[in-house]
């Protein structure tokens, strides 16, 4: 069995780092509090753009996206950071320290939300306040707690449960596709909790009821719940499928979509955008996205856990989650962003080819959605590629896309459902990521760790010597022990 020391011994206490317990969560505030002052610059340069008047709203909206993203980069960064030196102090300063540079961030992130806020409002004309989008934020935050801790609490009572019958290597499996069933399972109600929405009432909302109904009718699937977002005091339109066609009562398969006048599509780009979410079902995009971030954790933990073990790092209580944080905000979002993207593309084609629609409306009623929500349709969001659930083509490279397989629709495999699972093995990036793991796995054969001190031979006489001295220490006590028993008895 290894034995490694940066892994399996008690570290040194270093007199030094009981102070940068302290030194470092101040650094951190005073470096978002620096990050303030410069995004308040920042915001009066957006100020003056929106004076002269000659830049669309949609460009003003991402050229402050651009300008204020590597500011929001640091905030995230400093949070993290406190957090992490706020779990390895040892003292009751250090403690007090690090709540009160939580706290102290927390009114900064505070108010310079509220200053972008204040111009966003300026751009788009709308009157969004902090406690509005605060309250959104609680609700997202809600949601993916319950899908997450839901998940692995049904996963890990099940996996232990039946670990005696079938061995700790199968439980794990069923472990880990345990988590990925259930996500999808209970993400119908995730989705409610997380995102506001209502049930159809208006003449308008039945109309995309039945329109979504006959969609779903049209290719022998069951007909899903469907409720209409209610995100349009954001500005924020969309359309999303969640969970299984085959599950019962509250985990029922749910469709939701934007309705708004502003966003006025036709009864074809209605049902083009529905085509295309139809089709996310039944490619099962969802189960292979949720399957593939699944695997990019494991893969991660795997790397990381490698580099630790061969680089003999000796703050692993520090290093590990900071090399763990960076991978779930930076690498696993790209990974699983190439997929997505994938995904999309071939969710218009299925939509294209295969369900009737013209490719025409699918991508005016793409272009509709993304211009109403602020979007470019020739440019991605700054910070796209830390978000996979945003990591969708623009509307210009999918209808690049759908023109190039229009001139190849006789060839069928670009619409074979497994298509999405040959992309993880064609993809280099995913060859990379699985083959990162194996790497560490078999170079760890090769690590000797150090022996045990348990394990040093004793020379035989001292080892009796030994016994000799403890066997005649508690007979000693034990005498003494009679005697103090004695007296009280006669007393």
């Amino acid at each position: 069995m290894l034995r490694h020391p940066a892994l399996f011994q008690t570290a040194t206490y270093n007199p030094n780092d009981h102070w940068l317990t302290i030194l470092i969560p101040i650094v951190l505030t005073l470096v978002l509090l620096g990050s303030s002052i410069i995004l308040k610059g920042r915001l009066l340069t957006v100020s003056e753009w929106i004076k002269k008047g000659s830049t669309p709203e949609n460009e003003l909206l991402h050229a402050m996206k651009s300008l204020l993203f590597p500011l929001q980069l640091v905030t995230v960064g400093v949070f993290v950071g406190t957090i992490l030196v706020a779990t390895n102090v040892d003292s009751v300063l250090g403690v007090w320290i690090s709540m009160g540079s939580l706290f102290s961030q927390l009114l900064i992130w505070q108010h310079m939300h509220k200053r972008e806020l204040v111009l966003q409002n300026q751009i788009r004309k709308t009157a969004t306040t902090s406690k509005t989008t605060s309250k959104l934020f609680a609700r997202q935050v809600f949601g993916m707690f319950f899908l997450m801790a839901g998940s692995m609490a049904v996963a890990i009572y099940v996996s232990g449960a039946i670990r005696p019958y079938i061995g700790s290597i199968a439980s794990f499996i069923v472990f880990f596709f345990l988590i990925a069933f259930i996500q999808i399972l209970v993400s119908p109600i995730a989705i409610r909790l997380m995102l506001p929405s209502r049930k159809p009432t208006g003449e308008r909302d039945l109309e995309i009821q039945a329109c979504i109904h006959s969609a779903f009718s049209a290719m022998k699937q069951r007909t899903p719940e469907v409720r209409i977002l209610e995100l349009d005091h954001l500005k924020v339109y969309n359309a999303l499928i969640a969970g299984f066609s085959f599950a019962p009562g509250p985990f029922r398969q749910i469709v939701l979509m934007s309705q708004n006048p502003a966003v006025e599509l036709s009864h074809e780009e209605t049902r083009a955008v529905i085509n295309h979410e139809l089709a996310h079902g039944l490619l099962y995009h969802i189960p292979i996205r949720v399957f593939a971030a699944i695997t990019a954790n494991l893969l991660g933990f795997a790397s990381i856990f490698g580099i630790m073990m061969l680089t003999s790092a000796q703050s692993y209580q520090i290093v590990f989650p900071v090399l763990w944080v960076a991978f779930l905000l930076l690498v696993q979002p790209l990974v699983v962003g190439r997929l997505v993207n994938d995904q999309e593309k071939q969710a218009d084609e299925f939509a294209v080819l295969k369900m009737g629609s013209q490719y025409q409306h699918l991508i005016a009623a793409l272009t509709k959605l993304t211009v109403a929500s602020g979007g470019l349709v020739d440019r991605k969001p700054p910070g796209n590629w830390m978000n996979a659930a945003a990591a969708h083509p623009t509307v210009l490279e999918r209808e690049a896309h759908l023109q190039r397989v229009l001139l190849d629709s006789e060839n069928p495999k670009r619409l074979q459902v497994r298509r999405g699972f040959r992309y993880l093995g064609r993809d280099p990036v995913w060859r990379a990521a699985f083959a990162i793991p194996v790497v560490f796995a078999t170079s760890l054969l090769f690590i000797e760790g150090p022996k045990p001190a348990s394990s040093s031979k004793v020379p035989r006489a001292v080892e009796m010597r030994l016994r000799t001295i403890a066997s005649e220490r508690l007979a000693d006590d034990i005498a003494q022990a009679n005697r103090a028993i004695a007296s009280k008895v006669t007393k």
